[in-house]
């Protein structure tokens, strides 16, 4: 499974020449279904919504970034996904430095995971965060079943209210689901052990 980020920047497309992908990822698992949107993809609203609507219950976002003011871009944009979307959505940036390669001198990020701002989640939609720029794994537990009961009684009904709203998004690209061979009995395959 490959997912290609669908939203380049200019320096992407001009300085490094990236190629934006076309196609958005569904994983299905026993534990519920991800998504991920990298980096810059968190910033519009419509990737969050259609995976969503492919019912997504976790959307996980690598970024890296230059600044704070880069962090606070993809950092906002994940939370208000996650209120959006009634779903968890975790972050992971880049910290540190790769003096060697161009425009990556340094980075600046706070990982986090984020919760819908309702009933019965944090009331500030966080579960919890990493320190600034610092090197470290956060851990926090997630509910699936939460999601349900908020997306069916909670104070606002985003999940559903959105579904009757009116507004289309178009999506020129597929939509792909894909069951990995994870059970609850035997866990992740090696490749989530690297």
């Amino acid at each position: 499974m490959h997912q290609p980020k669908l939203h380049l920047t200019p320096t992407e497309r001009k300085v490094w020449r990236f190629e934006a992908g076309h196609e958005l990822q569904v994983i299905e698992t026993d534990f519920g279904r991800f998504g991920v949107s990298i980096c810059y993809d968190i910033q519009f609203p419509e990737v969050g919504r259609l995976l969503a609507e492919q019912g997504v219950q976790l959307l996980v976002v690598p970024f890296l970034t230059d600044d704070r003011r880069g962090y606070s871009r993809v950092t906002l944009c994940a939370r208000a996904r996650a209120v959006e979307n009634q779903f968890y959505v975790a972050t992971a940036g880049m910290t540190g430095s790769l003096p060697l390669i161009t425009d990556l001198t340094a980075q600046y990020a706070q990982s986090g995971i984020y919760t819908p701002a309702d009933f019965p989640f944090p009331v500030d939609g966080l579960a919890t965060e990493a320190a600034p720029t610092a090197e470290m794994v956060i851990v926090a537990d997630v509910d699936l079943a939460l999601l349900d009961q908020a997306r069916a009684r909670g104070s606002v009904l985003n999940h559903q209210d959105a579904a009757q709203d009116g507004l289309h998004v178009r999506f020129d690209g597929t939509i792909q689901v894909h069951r990995l061979p994870w059970s609850e009995t035997s866990g992740p395959g090696p490749a989530s052990q690297a």
